[in-house]
């Protein structure tokens, strides 16, 4: 009995002794008052009233990287007016608005809502951060139901595999269960744990197997899965029991929930890598597809694409079981209060109009301006439904005529979105550059066309810039945006597009105005204040950059600042000691600049540091190789008296 007592007591210590430790160093680190939890979520006060608000260092804690990209603006008041419905979109980077984030799907679903229910207008906020999946999502779904919205909408399931705690991750390695999950980034965000990543390094990546940086969807390039890898079974229960998280504790809080099959591109994104198997083999799947759609066999060719797409080995799309899982839940869920709409057979099989995915997609999932109005037309209607507000004609109906009278109103609803978001030639041109500059990644490198299709959006973009050039001017700028702010005075996003297409056009004094406008409305979101650094350095005027910039650092984490406008107010103001730390960031993030390492060895010159100057032109050699102008800077170094 003894011996059993002391073995007893051994283990206890074992447990006891690691959690008092903790529970040491916990209340140690809240003496200090640092490294407080993080939410993604937060309340600030401002001009006497709360807004709920977002809370940019999230981003990098959940995807485990310091310059992770930072979750979408949130800027909601805390009380709610119950003139309006409230609406919470949840979601990732198709959410988020990837690769504008001013035109987030879920403005577009609150433009297209207020332009078909204007006696009853509503306010939303998008909770969405690219590279996360429902692992995350859960816990942002959590904190955003305690903004007490109306519905919640779920638009996900493209980062199962490659998110964290995906079997293909390398953010977070993949765990047996849920619950190891949760456990995981609950600790990872006590105070101990976000101790231990600073002391770490590189916001906490797993164990030395991660790059330091944030490369984007490079993180992924050898994301390669076969659709049969028992690790998929796995990570499908995973994701339908964070769903039903989701679900549920919605319907706790009285809230009705929207859930959005995911839309893909199908038929205008070939396989990015394939199995070597005939019968597995997703290009003979995709083949097969166009050879059928050329046939005219309509049913045979969408099974094929929809195959196509659930073989291809680098999975970063949702497949057809991760879209399945999500109808079978609304359906487990029996409830009045839970629906569903399915983007993805709505823009496909069921669309009679339907010609080819370019319309709709970017890429492989983001989606273009036309495919978010698509998108978010079709989850208005699911509101519509969900509360009692269905328009006789527009919302009711499965059959082929209601779909087809959808789309013949569909291009309307089109342009007069575009009138109430601002949308011009020159933010359509900058979704194309972004593709060009995207198919450019590693990623991308097994598309079969992915040449051509950067030179084609690279053209197209080109076009649609000379287009702004030809019809904007000051007076059709003010125009559309009185248009526009009268619809929706309270959206900032409106100020901010106008003041960036005055800047396009070279009147940017005119600009100004709708910047100030802008901050006034959203006082937490960073571009208005970087745009606002950018006019003051376009002034002439760096201290007043420099007091802009200095806003952003209470809304950025470090890695995550604009380090080149800072770099270059301080060495117009003359400062240049207070640029090095600056310019040393922009060589660590491109060492193969030989123009950074320049700058950066000028800028400790000038600011008495000369040994420094020297050791940076020789870094910067040993890096880029022969550069003649950090050679002769070097050389004038090195002769210069000493002491000078």
């Amino acid at each position: 009995m003894a011996v059993v007592r002391k073995a007893f007591l051994r283990a206890l210590l074992v447990v006891a002794a690691p959690l008092v430790v903790f529970g040491l160093v916990e209340a140690a680190l809240f003496l200090t008052g640092r490294f407080e939890p993080l939410a993604a979520l937060r309340i600030v006060r401002h001009e006497g009233r709360d807004y709920w608000t977002s809370v940019p260092e999230f981003g990098p804690f959940a995807l485990r990287r310091p310059d992770a990209p930072r979750p979408h603006h949130v800027w909601l008041p805390v009380r709610r007016d119950p003139r309006r419905l409230r609406v919470v979109v949840l979601g990732e980077s198709a959410v988020a608005g990837f690769p504008s984030e001013e035109y987030d799907l879920g403005r577009v679903i609150r433009a297209v809502w207020n332009e078909r229910f204007p006696e009853h207008p509503m306010e939303e906020a998008t909770v969405a951060l690219v590279g996360v999946n429902s692992h995350a999502l859960r816990e942002m779904a959590i904190e955003s139901l305690r903004m007490e919205p109306d519905v919640l909408v779920v638009y996900a399931g493209h980062n199962e595999v490659i998110g964290p705690y995906g079997p293909m991750s390398r953010l977070s390695r993949a765990l047996p269960g849920r619950g190891l999950a949760r456990l995981s980034t609950r600790v990872r965000n006590t105070r101990t744990g976000r101790a231990l990543e600073r002391l770490l390094g590189a916001g906490g990546g797993v164990a030395g197997d991660t790059p330091a940086r944030w490369t984007g969807l490079d993180e992924h390039v050898d994301a390669r899965m076969a659709a049969d890898d028992p690790a998929i079974d796995v990570m499908l229960r995973q994701t339908a029991g964070n769903l039903r998280d989701i679900v549920a504790s919605a319907l706790r809080r009285r809230c009705q929930v929207l859930v959005c099959v995911p839309a893909v591109n199908l038929t205008d994104w070939p396989p990015l890598a394939s199995a070597a198997d005939a019968d597995r083999s997703a290009e003979a799947a995709y083949a097969r597809a166009l050879d059928r759609r050329r046939d005219g066999d309509d049913a045979a060719a969408w099974e094929a694409y929809r195959r196509a797409c659930d073989l291809d080995l680098l999975r970063l799309r949702a497949d057809g079981r991760v879209r399945q899982l999500q109808r079978d839940l609304v359906a487990e869920a029996s409830s009045p209060d839970v629906a569903l709409v399915d983007a993805d057979r709505r823009l496909h099989e069921l669309n009679p109009v339907f010609t080819d995915d370019r319309g709709y997609f970017l890429e492989h999932v983001h989606l273009t301006f036309e495919g978010r109005v698509a998108v978010a037309a079709l989850i208005v209607d699911g509101i519509a439904w969900l509360t009692g507000r269905v328009v006789a004609g527009e919302t009711e109906g499965d059959t082929a005529a209601d779909f087809t009278a959808w789309w013949e109103r569909f291009p309307a609803l089109v342009a007069a979105v575009k009138e109430r978001m601002f949308f011009t030639e020159f933010d359509e041109a900058y979704l194309w550059e972004s593709v060009r500059d995207l198919l450019a990644m590693d990623v991308f490198r097994g598309l079969a066309d992915g040449e051509a299709r950067r030179r084609a959006a690279g053209s197209r973009a080109a076009e649609l810039r000379d287009a702004g050039r030809r019809r904007w001017t000051t007076a059709v700028v003010e125009a559309a945006w009185r248009k526009a702010s009268a619809l929706d005075p309270s959206d900032g996003w409106i100020d901010l597009k106008a003041a960036d297409t005055l800047a396009k056009i070279g009147d940017f004094a005119a600009a100004r105005t709708h910047l100030v406008a802008a901050r006034e409305k959203y006082p937490r979101l960073v571009q208005v204040h970087t745009a606002l650094a950018h006019q003051a350095m376009r002034e002439r005027r760096p201290a007043v950059a420099l007091d802009h910039l200095a806003d952003l650092d209470a809304l950025l984490p470090p890695d995550d600042r604009p380090v080149e406008l800072y770099a270059v107010a301080h060495l117009v103001s003359g400062n240049h000691g207070a640029a090095v730390p600056y310019l040393r960031e922009i060589v660590r993030r491109t060492p193969d600049r030989a123009d950074a390492w320049l700058t950066l060895a000028r800028a400790e010159a000038a600011a008495g540091r000369p040994a420094d100057a020297v050791a940076t032109c020789r870094r910067g050699l040993a890096r880029v190789g022969h550069d003649a102008a950090l050679t002769a800077l070097l050389d004038r170094l090195l002769s210069a008296p000493a002491g000078r």
